[in-house]
């Protein structure tokens, strides 16, 4: 997943399967399989260099909701959770929302090294969803998580080694909180985002304030663009 910060049309990009190397993977291996004939079990299991590619999802639907869910439930299935959430997330089905939450939370348990890296996933997802779908649950829980003060307590913070610290931890997933925000494109989403940035420059002089106030600021430019013109145009235009 992402350790470092990037520009946010990067991360993006990356998560949207939008590198020419990754299309092209991704398109190889579907003509390989015959897009006709590949289910959404052989389509998440395929390995994507650079992320999910955003169009290639849209050959899924509804209806295979229910598959994807059941596959994120199993342990064997564990290599390609990341896969399973972005994909739940691009559909953007409202059945997905609380078992998505449920596996961001862990249930309680703390994530492993992998685990991490697919709940990372699953926060950005809760943008895709809720770009589709406007769920009103998903978009809280991406409002109430972009500072890591919504973190306090989490076992996703508290498990591992990827960063030094759980500070470093609670600031990783509060920026991927906050781009799932910019990826949803949902007026609430940006209202969220301008109200934390005058917080930042008004009242806070925290490391996280310093860091991130450009940050929002990319992501604010970003939701713009797709509120406007949806992510698949987003997507077209970001892409080299």
């Amino acid at each position: 997943m992402i350790c470092r910060m990037f520009s946010i049309s990067i991360i993006i990009l990356v998560l949207l399967g939008g590198c020419a190397n990754s299309r092209a993977l991704a398109a190889g291996q579907m003509q390989a399989m015959g897009e006709a004939t590949m289910n959404v079990q052989e389509f998440v299991h395929q390995v994507f260099i650079e992320g999910v590619p955003y169009a290639g999802v849209a050959q899924y639907g509804s209806d295979d909701v229910p598959t994807l869910l059941a596959m994120l439930n199993e342990p064997q299935e564990k290599a390609h959770w990341s896969n399973i959430v972005v994909t739940l997330g691009i559909i953007g089905d409202d059945r997905a929302v609380d078992p998505l939450i449920n596996f961001l939370d862990g249930n309680g348990e703390m994530a492993s090294r992998d685990d991490f890296a697919a709940r990372s996933s699953a926060l950005m997802s809760l943008g895709y969803l809720i770009n589709k779908s406007k769920n009103e649950k998903a978009l809280a829980y991406l409002k109430g998580h972009m500072t890591p003060k919504g973190w306090r307590g989490s076992k996703m913070v508290t498990a591992g080694t990827l960063q030094a610290s759980q500070d470093a931890r609670s600031q990783q997933l509060s920026t991927l909180a906050i781009l799932g925000l910019a990826l949803s494109g949902d007026p609430l989403a940006k209202e969220a985002l301008e109200s934390l940035q005058k917080g930042m420059r008004t009242g806070e002089s925290t490391a996280f304030a310093r860091q991130m106030d450009s940050t929002v600021t990319e992501a604010l430019k970003a939701h713009e663009i797709i509120a406007k013109e949806g992510l698949p145009a987003y997507y077209q235009k970001a892409t080299p």
